[in-house]
């Protein structure tokens, strides 16, 4: 037996607990007072995984509720689970944190935190063989950031060999009640990285789309809702409890192998299905297959982040059921050849499954229907959660700049200091998933410079020309087009429909003034180009880059030959004084599959155009 202890930190942990283990007392046969309604210890179901066997043969969590207000643990202490629970087992304080994640970790902590720890060792030495710590809070408030950072450093402290795992709640990008949830959110997850070993992420704006689309508008409140985060986190310790009920079983241990490639990399989302519509819950009968296109749809996942287009890097589906082995593996061959998931070149399995034939439960009046035979949760490792951490590190930039409600964290004991690092630490997480999504080509250095030719913009290059933006261009994959200067400056191709446009608004050109005469121009080397009414240079010359992808150009030089050639980007060459700019007119008309571009070239006070016609 393998037991885990769960530690509901906060407002938000200890509402989601409560309906929790409500689910699991169902699950289980266990009443509302603790007392067994009908059990069995024949059918593989190990109880004593989640629940502690009391001497008068009564059944308590194995679990803390912390929080530092006292009102949401009094709702549990008179509420209908009442006698679930040891009294010794809920703590609460006399303040709150004020949403201040500076005041529950410096100042909160240092009273409460001793009673917690002992109430832990209580709680480990009652375990055969203790697995794992399941932390469930919310990232954004003062006491699910804090709070939880100062139990995990002593967690990782005293308990090292024992695995760590949190369900956390980050900032939404519309939906927010605390204007300090992006300090709390980012000061937590730099305390912490080093300290757990994975988050699954979630945020209330994606759990209530789907409780608002399924269970309708009228369905108010967070009961929905966290009875939804409920079943995701059961699932997660789904093999602990049923030993002998599947033919795949996934602990804790083999999930987070599966899941977390580097320690710090260590930020998965959630997903559930299938969902049903009120009117269609009584007769619809998803197949498996049908299952798993539903869970890879954006409707169905519980964070605010695009998976759709972006490379996954590890991928458990848990499965509960009526499912057999081979309908799950030839639903995973059509998901691979339809390409709804890819995976980074260097996980060429991708899919971790577990089966168990328990089906779900649901919780009387809870207002989700269909939920009756099979389902399946997925945790899915994506390189799309980059997008909440650039999200949540932008809020804190906007914040930070303005130094806005820093004093408040500074006079709980915070370091400024702290908040400069928090904010390096975010942005090495981002980075590191950026490098990972990379690889999704599986290119090496020189074959992306031949393949990929869409740059970004740094700060560190000098200024390009006159009043030009300072920069540097980072590659990032797939393009067709790119054009490139003498310098080595490259202008990155921005997509419009069907064709792709050099947005080049923000490199400015040349302040010299324009030559005033034809012969001005001649002295200067610069002929009138009578076709486009502009200036053009001789030496102005297109040389084609070939690239593995074909496609048919044609290019006009400044001499307005002609001339047809096999390749996918131009390299214009020159130019005098080297104060050359590029700027996309933005003027394409398409006429029987073919599009055309015109682009302006200015260097040394001349113009010359460049017609470029390419079809696919």
């Amino acid at each position: 037996m393998r037991e885990i202890i769960f530690l509901h930190i906060g407002q938000t942990g200890i509402q989601v607990g409560h309906a929790m283990w409500e689910l699991a007392c169902l699950e289980h046969n266990v009443g509302r007072d603790g007392v067994p309604v009908s059990l069995t210890h024949d059918d593989g179901i190990s109880i004593g995984s989640l629940f502690v066997h009391c001497s008068n043969g009564n059944y308590t969590p194995r679990a803390l509720l912390i929080d530092l207000d006292p009102t949401v643990v009094d709702e549990v202490r008179v509420g209908h689970y009442r006698n679930l629970w040891n009294s010794s087992n809920l703590f609460s304080g006399r303040e709150d944190a004020a949403s201040n994640y500076a005041r529950a970790y410096y100042s909160q902590s240092q009273c409460r935190l001793i009673g917690v720890l002992d109430r832990i060792r209580i709680l480990t030495e009652q375990c055969d063989c203790l697995n794992t710590f399941k932390l469930v809070y919310s990232a954004n408030g003062g006491t699910g950031s804090g709070l939880t950072a100062a139990i995990l450093e002593e967690l990782a402290c005293n308990y090292g060999s024992k695995h760590r795992l949190a369900t956390a709640i980050y900032p939404s990008p519309l939906f927010s009640q605390i204007i300090v949830e992006p300090y709390n959110a980012t000061l937590h997850t730099s305390s912490t990285i080093d300290f757990c070993d994975c988050v699954t992420v979630a945020d209330n704006q994606a759990i209530h789309r789907i409780v608002n689309v399924h269970s309708g508008p009228n369905s108010a409140g967070y009961t929905l809702a966290n009875r939804l985060l409920a079943r995701l986190i059961n699932a997660q310790c789904l093999s602990h409890r049923y030993n002998f009920m599947g033919q795949q079983k996934v602990e804790v241990g083999e999930l987070l192998t599966n899941l977390v490639p580097y320690p710090r990399i260590h930020f998965p989302t959630m997903a559930y299905a299938p969902f049903f519509n009120q009117m269609t819950a009584t007769f619809e009968t998803p197949s498996v297959s049908q299952m798993l296109e539903r869970i890879y749809d954006q409707d169905n996942q519980l964070s605010s982040v695009c998976i759709r287009n972006q490379p996954f890097i590890a991928c458990a589906l848990l499965f509960r059921g009526n499912v057999s082995p081979y309908e799950v593996n030839e639903a995973l061959k059509a998901i691979k050849c339809n390409k709804k998931a890819e995976f980074v070149d260097w996980c060429p399995t991708g899919f971790k499954t577990g089966l168990n034939f328990t089906p779900p439960i649901e919780v009387p009046s809870e207002g989700f229907p269909g939920l009756d035979s099979t389902c399946v949760n997925m945790f899915a490792h994506n390189v799309g959660i980059r997008e909440a951490w650039v999200r949540t590190a932008d809020h804190f930039n906007r914040l930070y700049s303005k130094r806005a409600f820093v004093h408040w964290f500074v006079a709980e004991g915070l370091e400024e200091s702290e908040f400069i690092e928090a904010q390096e630490t975010l942005t090495g997480i981002i980075n590191d998933y950026e490098e990972i999504g990379k690889s999704l080509s599986g290119l090496c250095e020189s074959e992306q410079k031949q393949q990929s030719n869409v740059w970004m913009m740094d700060e560190k290059k000098p200024k390009i020309g006159a009043g030009g933006d300072s920069g540097m261009f980072k590659r990032k994959p797939r393009s067709r087009f790119a054009f490139k200067t003498k310098e080595g400056h490259r202008v990155a191709p921005r997509r419009q429909g069907n064709i792709e446009i050099s947005p080049i608004s923000s490199i400015i050109s040349s302040i010299t003034p324009e030559p005033s005469s034809e012969a001005e121009c001649n002295t200067k080397g610069v002929k009138k180009n009578k076709n486009t009414n502009c200036l053009s240079d001789p030496s102005l010359t297109l040389r084609p880059t070939p690239r593995p992808r074909r496609s048919r150009l044609l290019t006009f030089d400044s001499s307005h030959q002609e001339e047809e050639r096999s390749c996918c980007s131009v390299l214009i060459e020159d130019f005098g004084r080297g104060d050359t700019t590029m700027e996309s007119m933005g003027e394409y008309q398409e006429r029987e599959g073919e599009y055309r571009d015109s682009l302006i070239l200015q260097f040394e006070n001349s113009l010359s155009t460049v017609t470029v016609d390419w079809d696919d």
